[in-house]
């Protein structure tokens, strides 16, 4: 059976890409950004 993509249902696909890309982008910045709070935040602890 081929898969029929009726119009209404194109563009939001593309939207739940659009999110998904997004959640993915912002997910990994804010790992990104509490690594490096983490590491300001120790580096003055941290034994020289």
């Amino acid at each position: 059976m081929p898969l029929v993509v009726p119009e209404p249902y194109v563009p939001a696909l593309a939207g739940e890409a659009v999110a998904a890309v997004a959640l993915a982008v912002h997910t990994v910045w804010f790992v990104a950004l509490a690594a490096l709070g983490a590491v300001v935040a120790l580096r003055p602890v941290a034994p020289r």
